[in-house]
């Protein structure tokens, strides 16, 4: 097993719904019980305005618009306290009208060298369609939709370009796309799957939250565990460099 090499990830978890940014602060977060003295003293507000909210508090960001609230953090040994504070946030929402719930890992990977990096991108795409037609064609952006493996609707989604930030580096966005809703059944084939995979109909209920609550408490572990499957997959792919 190819052991991914990673200079820079993070995990964030981002709720659709009807939100009022106003009303979330530091002292929110505190007063809820969502963390500590310490990291509201440490708080750096950027914005708390009507149409939006955005600060740090130590290792956590928050931003919040009208249709999203979203947490996330860039220590990875902050990803379970990151779930505990979507849950409670939630938690103290639970008259909010919500839509959709997407956990998500961004990664940035390193490969030795342009050799290693392109056998990433030529293992992922096609680029031998291209002959004759196209000089040099590359990898720029690739996103695969899966059928998620639970009872939940939606999908699972992975992007897969160059990264702006790593030389010979290669960035994944890992997601996991819930529509908060109950399905009898996955689809069992491609031509079931659709050409616009299960992204949800968004239909806003405060009956979804309990349904968020559920997820983040009970499939946590296994979207950590399959995100960092997908991490090493694509590492994987440069084994095929000349």
């Amino acid at each position: 097993m190819v052991v991914p090499k990673i200079a820079l990830e993070g995990a964030s978890v981002v709720v659709r719904g009807q939100f009022n940014p106003a009303m979330f602060s530091p002292a929110w977060f505190l007063m809820n019980g969502l963390v500590g003295k310490a990291e509201y003293e440490a708080a750096d507000v950027e914005a708390i305005v009507a149409p939006v909210a955005s600060f740090r508090l130590d290792w956590l960001q928050v931003n919040v618009q009208a249709e999203m609230f979203q947490v996330l953090t860039d220590k990875t040994d902050a990803y379970e306290s990151l779930r505990d504070v979507a849950v409670g946030a939630l938690g103290a929402l639970p008259g909010t009208p919500i839509s959709q719930l997407g956990i998500n890992r961004q990664v940035h990977l390193v490969t030795e060298n342009a050799h290693e990096w392109h056998a990433v991108g030529d293992a992922l795409i096609r680029n031998d369609v291209w002959e004759g037609v196209l000089t040099l064609p590359g990898l720029a952006d690739v996103t695969t939709w899966s059928v998620r493996p639970d009872k939940y609707a939606g999908r699972i989604q992975v992007q897969v370009q160059p990264s702006s930030k790593v030389e010979f580096g290669v960035y994944i966005a890992y997601n996991d796309h819930y529509d908060l809703t109950i399905v009898e059944s996955q689809p069992q084939s491609r031509d079931e799957f659709g050409t616009r995979p299960n992204a949800g109909t968004g239909t806003l209920s405060a009956e979804k939250v309990s349904v968020a609550v559920e997820i983040l408490s009970g499939e946590w572990a296994e979207c950590m565990k399959r995100a960092g499957q997908v991490v090493e997959r694509v590492a994987a792919q440069k084994e095929g460099a000349a």
